[in-house]
């Protein structure tokens, strides 16, 4: 290869990374469901720490009966951990995409990609913290009588009934929950990251 050869593969290569005045003007139009994002990022960092942290000082004034009470914290303690664990992974996702710099194409793809991963993270988490979600449910608004409700249930004439029932109401609180975080995914997230694709498949046709 002469040096004519080298030369025109430099100058091939180096256009492929400049953004043309258009491009950067459809680039930057990508900034909008991005501050979007963030903005719901903050919310949601929000509503999860108020959440967790409501729950747990609201308990110490319900007296439970003690067997009762090491089930709800132990239940407490696991969804303290998830919930902990999701924080930490929003702060750092908001970091990320509001450091990130998007005048090129191949940061709008990652970008892109960060928000889809994230939101199945989220939709994972929130799916792990259903069934603490149920427990406090019950466990909650009955408090002391909660001993006393179970041996309501024990002694009821048609426990088969009793128990067909308590089964179509937890298949219905799941599947009601699954649709209300599958909703609050797209409208956060889900719907922005559909801004941003539009995008990038506005960028390929040119």
């Amino acid at each position: 290869m002469d040096f004519k050869d080298i030369q025109s593969a430099w100058n091939n290569d180096k256009s492929d990374n400049v953004v043309l005045p258009a491009n950067l003007e459809k680039l930057q139009s990508a900034n909008m469901p991005l501050e979007k994002i963030r903005k719901n990022l903050k919310k949601d960092f929000l509503i999860h720490l108020f959440g967790v942290l409501f729950v747990g000082i609201f308990s110490l004034f319900i007296k439970f009966n003690p067997t009762y009470k090491l089930a709800f914290y132990i239940v407490y303690v696991f969804s303290f951990v998830i919930t902990v664990y999701f924080l930490v992974k929003l702060y750092f996702f908001y970091k990320k995409i509001n450091d990130i710099d998007i005048s090129t194409k191949d940061n709008l793809y990652e970008t892109y990609f960060e928000i889809r991963l994230f939101e199945e993270v989220y939709k994972l988490i929130s799916y792990a913290l259903m069934p603490s979600g149920l427990i406090y449910m019950i466990l909650i608004p009955l408090g002391s009588k909660t001993e006393k409700v179970m041996k309501i249930v024990e002694s009821f004439r048609y426990p088969d009934v009793l128990y067909v029932a308590g089964v179509v109401v937890f298949i219905a609180y799941l599947v009601s929950l699954w649709f209300l975080i599958q909703a609050h995914a797209e409208m956060f997230y889900g719907k922005y990251a559909k801004e941003v694709k539009r995008v990038i498949d506005e960028l390929k046709e040119e």
